[in-house]
């Protein structure tokens, strides 16, 4: 029996899938990147820039992104709590009911609590969600732990000095201060 006289049909041979890209971001999110630093009292204990686009978690367990000390939470219990998470291109912000602070975001600078109000914060299983955008910044209170937060762009070196003989980082720190702790 010959190929032709088959009931099979003839089948071209495999080509090779064409490579799919991963969903580009946003005009908005290219290059910027989320810059954490934890305070207690007035002493800041950590501070990151993320560059990769994981959960950031925060939590006593030593899985979190920022492991805390329970004694900073003042009796809320967060095992490991997804406090910001990378969907659909932007991050957004996932606060449980415990935690205050304020946030600037696109659509104004409001209180926690004044987002819930308004309706800008969704209610989610384990407290509540809002979006972010590229300008962003935020202070959250957990107990006696604050966290701050804000989308930066991170420059190729970290040496490269900016106008007035300052590093970005410098003027970043000094503008965090000027904000944050007076």
């Amino acid at each position: 029996m010959t190929m032709a006289e088959s009931n099979d049909p003839v089948r071209p041979p495999q080509q090779p899938r064409p490579r799919v890209a991963p969903p580009a971001l946003p005009t908005d999110m290219r290059g910027r990147f989320l810059r954490i630093r934890l305070i207690v009292g007035r002493q800041m204990l950590d501070e990151r820039i993320i560059r990769d686009r994981e959960p950031i978690t925060i939590g006593e367990s030593p899985e979190a992104t920022f492991t805390v000390n329970p004694g900073w939470l003042e009796g809320i219990r967060l095992e490991r709590h997804a406090l910001f998470t990378f969907i659909n291109g932007r991050y957004v912000l996932d606060v449980t009911s415990e935690m205050d602070g304020k946030v600037t975001t696109f659509q104004g600078d409001h209180t926690l609590e004044e987002m819930r109000q308004i309706g800008h914060a969704r209610r989610t299983k384990t407290g509540w969600r809002l979006d972010l955008d590229s300008r962003s910044t935020g202070k959250i209170e957990v107990g006696t732990m604050i966290v701050l937060f804000q989308f930066v762009g991170v420059a190729s070196s970290g040496g490269d000095r900016l106008p007035h003989g300052r590093t970005l980082i410098e003027r970043l720190r000094a503008a965090w201060r000027a904000f944050w702790m007076d």
